[in-house]
């Protein structure tokens, strides 16, 4: 492995450098960001190499408190993999040829049917004895191939808490970000929240100012949302923690 070098962007995000020629921007510095980062990234990759890069980063860089996260974070590079080439999962080698092989052929068993002359069955039905053939049809089961199956209901739009798109945020947690503003200037606050799953957009952004009385509010897409805070530092937040009340639309999870 070659040794680390240091970005001047940041020296905050070591990285090595056959990461650096694949990906300059430093994969590091965005996989260890906001999930809103980093998956804003990884969507907007066309390079197979550059998508290595990203992998290699998260896993030689990247620390991770819980190993499913860093699961997670696999899985969406290989999901961004796939688009790129095209391909969907397929069975091994080994599931292919079982597939593909011949399922062997079986001499059938005779069957050995009663002779209902012979050995007349015993009767069911209060006195006659029935032949085989009488019986048996007697007993057969009643044909319901032909009734109708039960109407499962109209379909729910969606399962989901979140606008589907909004994959950075879950329902009830909110990006915060304090804009850095001239010591003469108000300060500025924009507060972003994942929006329902009806939504047009995922995202729904407040822009509040001290001295402004009312906020501005924006729907953005993810690419626009990344824009916007990616030279900024987001912090994520759960809704108890944000001194504002979230604006209509937002997909809260049912927290105040």
């Amino acid at each position: 492995m070659s040794m680390p070098v240091y970005t001047n962007a940041s020296e905050r995000f070591p990285c090595d450098d056959d990461i650096l020629e694949a990906a300059p921007e430093n994969p590091v510095r965005f996989l260890a960001g906001s999930d809103l980062a980093w998956q804003a990234m990884v969507d907007g990759i066309d390079s197979l190499e550059r998508l290595e890069a990203y992998r290699q980063a998260e896993k030689r860089h990247i620390q991770r408190e819980n190993p499913s996260e860093k699961t997670r974070v696999h899985k969406y590079i290989d999901n961004r993999e796939r688009e790129l080439t095209g391909s969907v999962s397929e069975p091994t080698s080994e599931e292919t040829s079982d597939e593909d092989r011949e399922p062997p052929v079986r001499s059938p068993t005779p069957e050995t049917t009663p002779d209902a002359e012979a050995d007349p069955v015993p009767a069911t039905d209060g006195g006659t004895e029935l032949s085989y053939s009488e019986e048996d049809t007697a007993t057969d089961e009643p044909d319901v191939s032909d009734e109708p199956e039960a109407d499962p209901g109209p379909t729910e739009p969606s399962d989901l808490e979140t606008h589907p798109d909004a994959t950075a945020l879950e329902a009830g947690r909110v990006l915060v970000v304090e804009l850095e503003t001239e010591d003469d200037e108000p300060a500025v606050t924009e507060y972003v929240w994942p929006a329902e799953p009806g939504a047009d957009l995922p995202y729904i952004l407040e822009s509040h100012t001290d001295d402004a009385a009312d906020p501005e509010q924006l729907t953005l897409s993810k690419a626009d949302l990344f824009d916007r805070v990616r030279n900024d530092n987001p912090e994520e937040r759960p809704i108890a923690d944000v001194p504002i009340d979230a604006p209509a639309g937002a997909a809260t999870g049912g927290a105040e």
